[in-house]
Order: C-alpha cells, then structure tokens, then sequence
C-alpha cells in the first residue's frame, strides 16, 4: 500500500487506505467480521439501482380499507377490455381503483384467495367454493356479477355417451364434469324403439330432449275443446309432419289422441303395456296396470290466439331439432329411463346416426366439493398452457384434477392424479421447460419434488405422466411460489430454494437460492403465511412485517465436484444477492404493469410509490423510512496491531437527491455504535423545494463528504451509514478511510 509522509513536526507513520465499493446485497449468514467488503451485515431498507449500488427502497402509502384481512389480490383484464383491480377482504368481494373500492359480492370464505383470469372472466378458488366474475353490459354500462361456478349457466355439459343405442351401452365420449350434475347421451334412435336407457339411475331430473328430424316440418301448436266439456282447453303440438301416416300428439293435462290428416277425432280405448307403445301415455294407470287415453277431441283453430285458461304446450326449433317439452316423454327417474310414443328415429328416417339427444341431472355426493375446496392452481398443457391443475383440498391433499382442453368449467372425474404419499400435501407448481414441477411439503416417506409432463398416444389422447423425484426440500407456503427470471422459486424451512433442472432423480435439482438470508429468514414465525411475487426483476417475500428482495440481475456462484452432477463431473449452484426491508405488513401482494400493492391483515390496502417522481416517495404512510448500509466488521487484516483512523482522508460518496443526507455511526471492539458525523446534501429542483432546506447547488453530481473524526486504538471497526429522515433519498457509492497501523495488542 502508499506510504503517506506526515508534517515535520510530526514522526514519519505509515498511513494505509482501505477502500468499500461495489456493494451488492446483505449478508446475515455469519459473523460480521466474516463478510465479504462488498456485503453488508447489518442493512436494512436498502435495495439496488440499476447499476447495482445500494440506494433507499420506495415507501408505500395507503389507498383505502375494506374488511380485514386482505385474503387476495388481483388484476384482471375483462372481455370488453376493461382491467379492474379485484380485491377479496374478509367475506366480500370488491373492485376498486386508485381511491375507492366497491362491493359487487360478500359470500366469500374468510380465507386466502388465488386467482386467475380466462377468455375475459375471472375465476377465484377462497378453499370453499370455486366462482366466476362476469362482466355484463346494460345501455354502455358495465357491471359485474359472482356465482359458483358450479351453477353457472356457460358451465360446460359433457356428452357423456354417444351413439348409443335405445337399449343402452354406445361408447364413451367425455368423463363427467365433477362441477355440473348435469350430464348428456346421444343416442342412435330406430323407427321401432320408444324406451331409451340413459347411463345413470336414480336421476334428479330429466332436463331436455331434442330430437333431429330430417323434414322440414315446422312445430306447431293446435287447440282442442272436449265436446263433453265445453269449459276444458287442452293444447298439443306436431313435432313433426310426415306426408302420410298417422302422427302422434302430446297433449297437457294428461289428454292424448292419434290423428291423420283426415280423421280428428278418437274413442276412449283401454290399451294393456303391450300396446301402449303405438301412443303417447302419462304414467297414471288404474289398478289393474292399464294405461288410458282420453276422451274424443275435436280440433279447434287457434286463430292466432291462445283460449283462455288453456295451458300452452311448446317445443322450440332450431334448424331441425325440435327441443320437446316434458309432456312429450315418459321419464322414469329411478330406472332412468325416456319413454317416447312415436319412435324418435322416425324422425330421422331411421338413418342410424346419432339423432337423439337426452339431457338429464344426477347429483354425486362431494363431488362438487372436490374443486370447490381447491386452493392452488397452475396453467400447463401439451404444447400449450391450455389447460388447468387444481390442488390444495385439505380432504386430498396429495392429489391434483386436470381441467378440459382450455375449460375452466369442466373438471372431468376421471382427470386426477395422486402425487406421492398421502401424508404430504402438494403445496404449488412451477415451470421449468416443457416440464410442470410439483412441490409437496416436507415429507418422511418419500419425495417432495415431482415432475409432470405432457405427451400425446396412438390415439390422439394427451397424457401427464408423473414422475417422482429423489427426497429432497419441501414447500412450507403454498403463497411463496414465483418465477424470477427464468428461476422457479419456492420458500421451504430452511430458505428460497430453485428448481435447477428437470431431471428430479437428480440430487441437486433443487438448490439453495437464498444462503445469505437464511439465518433471519428461517427463524421468522409463521412461515407458512409468506408470500411472494417478482416485481421489477426482483422476488419480493413478506413475512411478519419483513421482506426478503433477492435482486435477479446479481447472482452469486457457488462450485463443486462430483461425477454425479454433470458429465464434467462438476456442478455450478448459484444465489443472489439479498436485501432486508422492514416495515412492510403485506398479507397479500399484487404487481401490475410495474406497479407493487400490498394489502395488509387489518384490511389496509397500500401501493408502493413508483407513480411518485419527487422526495415525496421517500416515506412510509408518512413516517420516516429508516435505511442503512453497514460495512463489515474489519480488522484490516491485522488482528493483533491496534488502528488509528485519521481526521482527514475518510469520507463517503453519496449518490445525489434532490433532498438527502446520512448520519455517520462507528462501532469498534472498544466503544457500541457511536455517531461521528451528520451531513446533508441537497440539489435545487424547482419542482420540489422544501425552504426549510434551501440550496443554490444545482449540480446533480455525487458528493464526497468527510468524516473528519479521528478514532484511536481500535482492532475492529465496523461504519454504519443511515439515512432516517422522511422525504429523503440516499444512496451509497463508495468508501474511503484512512489509517494508521499502531503497537500490538497486549
């Protein structure tokens, strides 16, 4: 090093400089006096700039309150194209904007909600009921509206046979969706065949049946009057029209007849089951078994008018499916069976397609629930992300279901897995490649990380095979998982931990991201509550008022042997460099277009202050920021000489704010934290002058500010620079100190 030659008066000493620069991150893994020059251990509300130097974080302010606590947060781009923020607190459900919130539902579940946007809607799983958020459009005025998914009318209906035969059997199409008890069968109706069997019993309903006809008759409804009765209207329709033959006539209240085109008019007849299938009949029979039909009618116009009192009896047409009414059909719920009089595949000419469509509900135990209760979800798919995983049911909690192709309405009961033991749950997803990683928590039998991939059959079926990985780390917050970068990242016990590789029978596939905060990070109660997002290229996790920032854009390498890691018999595992804020109560935390929001547990919803340009984005709520960036605790590497730091020749750059300033504190072997200066330095700026603090320094340059403290006869040193005045930046580009080697330690 220099040797510096002092005044005459004074004997020649041999002065030495030490310089800091270069920062990057925090380092709380060991004792202060271990850290690298460049790392602080004792730092606190400090982030990186662009280039890397240390500078104050942004403080945040808040916007509004709602219910407590803030269980999600959301922004969602709907079909009209409108973005709105979503905001879940307490049991309601509100959209706001930069000032207010308001109400559109409040039959939420008290608990911590996930989101997630599709073709323009926005569905939410709160771990009791599975929901949609629809946008609807009145005269130019949109508003929106909440409803299970489950009872939602756009949720899809699976066919769940197709060209079945009236007897029963065909083949099956789509699996039963575990969100809708309703359900479809297509059959291949004949000209002979009135009884069609669906492939369930014990139905809730029969909802619908359309029939395909090849004619282009038009439905139309007629009215009859009893001659018997002059005060009874009944009423019927002809699905219809053959141009020869008789065709069959429903008719409401139990009344029926065959009619041609020259004959209106029937006897009352008795008919035993064998011949009943020649008319259409209710299910009332006398005791003896016998169906009746009833009393001669007689048609009479309409005249474009319905009779009073007379029921109306419609079927609607689209093209030439003709939807029948239920007086059409007999159903058998328990049998679950459709009883028609006139064959349906009379209709079609008996072409031997499928021309039948029946519709029915059937309500399975819990199955609902099955999604309902999920609270984690992820996109994946075979060359796409078109399609949904959810997990998180407490009542299955190592097992995943798989939505249809690009639906999130249908969750078909043949899609689900089961990932690994049962004693483990699945607490999230990550991507890596074309690979859907599944992290469980920690487990005692067998593996925490899983790998899913996608790949199509022979026949044309798309396939997730799972494979499972080595025993490894596991998730503790189903809340913690995020991508940085290219980086899939997770919170387990012990720390943030990264997906490295897609080979998970590997033994480093997952590896330690986050060693410098580990020590503060693993010790914080309620872990299980974390959660994180990536903001600005940087993972932001909040945990009891505290957040852990690992900076992306600065990695830190770690390197060792072994043949097992790589074919070069070596492995590379990196980190990055991390920050400590405080002060930060985020439940909750949402990123948008830049922009960071958190909402807290008392039902505070706050923003970051990036919309903000002047000193005014320098406080937290209105209270002061307290920020710092510590040196090691340094022994210049001399342990046994005692130092002198000189008056002159040590000195700070700081990095220039319109309104900044920094107290300097030391702390040796010999004295706690002590302060030994206080400067400010200002920049005029015509938008922001504060005449408490008037400059006419114009220039927007670093400044150097000297310490002018002499300390003597110290082994160890450690500087603290602190910035804790409100509406002000600060920001660290170097240090300089000056000192003299003195005697030996006795």
């Amino acid at each position: 090093m220099p040797k510096i030659v002092t005044p005459r008066s004074i004997t020649n000493t041999s002065l030495y400089t030490k310089r800091y620069e270069k920062f990057t991150g925090v380092d709380f893994s060991t004792d202060p006096t271990q850290v690298k020059d460049y790392r602080s251990p004792y730092a606190q509300n400090i982030i990186s700039d662009k280039a890397g130097f240390p500078q104050k974080r942004l403080g945040w302010r808040t916007i509004f309150n709602v219910d407590s606590p803030i269980n999600g947060m959301y922004y969602c781009v709907f079909e009209s194209g409108t973005g709105l923020f979503i905001i879940h607190g307490g049991t309601k459900l509100y959209t706001w904007d930069e000032t207010t919130a308001t109400q559109i539902y409040d039959s939420m579940a008290d608990a911590r909600s996930t989101f997630f946007a599709h073709n323009g809607k926005l569905y939410i799983l709160d771990g009791a009921n599975y929901m949609v958020c629809k946008e609807i459009e009145s005269e130019g005025v949109y508003s929106y509206t909440v409803s299970s998914v489950a009872n939602d009318s756009d949720t899809f209906i699976p066919t769940t046979l197709i060209g079945v035969p009236p007897a029963g059997g065909g083949t099956t199409f789509e699996a039963v969706n575990l969100l809708n008890k309703a359900r479809k069968n297509s059959f291949a109706g004949d000209a002979l065949s009135h009884l069609y069997h669906l492939d369930a019993k014990t139905l809730d309903s029969i909802d619908s049946v359309q029939i395909e006809s090849v004619e282009q008759a038009v439905a139309t409804t007629q009215w009859a009057r009893s001659e018997d009765d002059e005060g009874t209207c009944v009423s019927f329709i002809v699905p219809s029209v053959a141009s020869s033959g008789n065709v069959y006539l429903s008719v409401s209240s139990r009344d029926y007849m065959a009619v041609n085109a020259s004959n209106v008019q029937i006897a009352m007849t008795s008919l035993t089951p064998s011949a009943r299938a020649s008319y259409l009949l209710t299910d009332d029979k006398d005791t003896s078994g016998d169906y009746y039909l009833a009393k001669p009618f007689t048609y009479v116009a309409a005249a474009g008018e319905t009779p009073e009192n007379c029921p109306t009896l419609t079927a609607t047409r689209a093209g030439n499916t003709f939807t029948l009414t239920s007086d059409e059909y007999i159903k058998d719920l328990i049998n679950g069976t459709v009883e028609f009089a006139q064959p349906p595949g009379e209709y079609s000419g008996g072409s031997g397609i499928d021309n039948v469509v029946i519709q029915f509900s059937k309500t399975i135990e819990g199955y609902a629930d099955k999604i309902n209760k999920c609270t984690i979800h992820t996109f994946y798919g075979y060359n796409n992300d078109n399609r949904l995983f959810f997990s998180g049911n407490p009542d299955s909690q190592n097992t995943d279901w798989q939505s249809g192709l690009d639906d999130p309405t249908y969750f078909p009961d043949t899609g689900y897995n089961s990932i690994g033991a049962d004693t483990s749950a699945i607490m999230g997803y990550l991507k890596q490649y074309d690979s859907l990683v599944i992290v469980k928590s920690d487990n005692e039998q067998d593996a925490e990380i899983f790998l899913r991939t996608a790949e199509m059959d022979s026949d044309n079926h798309v396939l997730f095979p799972v494979k499972q990985g080595i025993k490894g780390v596991g998730a503790i917050s189903k809340h913690s998982f995020a991508t940085l970068r290219d980086d899939p990242l997770f919170l387990a016990r012990e720390g943030v931990f990264g997906i490295s590789s897609t080979n998970v029978q590997q033994e480093r596939v997952v590896q330690d991201r986050s060693f410098f905060v580990n020590n503060y990070l693993s010790s914080e109660n309620s872990l299980n509550e974390a959660v994180a997002t990536v903001w600005n290229g940087y993972y932001v996790l909040a945990v009891n008022g505290q957040c852990y920032v690992a900076d992306s854009r600065q990695r830190s390498t770690v390197t060792g042997t072994g043949s097992k890691y790589s074919e070069s018999g070596s492995y590379v595992q990196y980190g990055y460099e991390w920050y400590y804020w405080t002060n930060i109560p985020a439940r909750c935390l949402l990123e948008n277009n830049g922009d960071l929001y958190f909402g807290t547990s008392d039902g505070t919803v706050c923003r970051f202050n990036t919309d903000r340009t002047t000193m005014s984005r320098f406080n937290d709520d209105g209270d002061a920021i307290v920020a710092r960036w510590s040196t090691k605790m340094d022994d210049f590497d001399w342990i046994t000489r005692n130092k002198t730091l000189t008056k002159k020749g040590c000195g700070i750059m700081i990095k220039p704010y319109t309104r900044s300033s920094v107290k300097i504190y030391a702390i040796t072997d010999k004295s706690s934290k002590t302060q030994i200066q206080s400067k400010s330095m200002d920049i005029l700026d015509f938008a922001d002058i504060n005449f408490g603090r008037f400059t006419f320094n114009t220039l927007d340059n670093p400044q150097v500010k000297a310490f002018n403290k002499k300390m003597k006869k110290f082994i160890v040193l450690q500087l603290i620079f602190e910035n804790n005045s409100i509406d002000e930046g600060f920001g660290i580009y170097g240090v300089q100190i000056q000192y003299a080697i003195g005697g030996y330690v006795k």
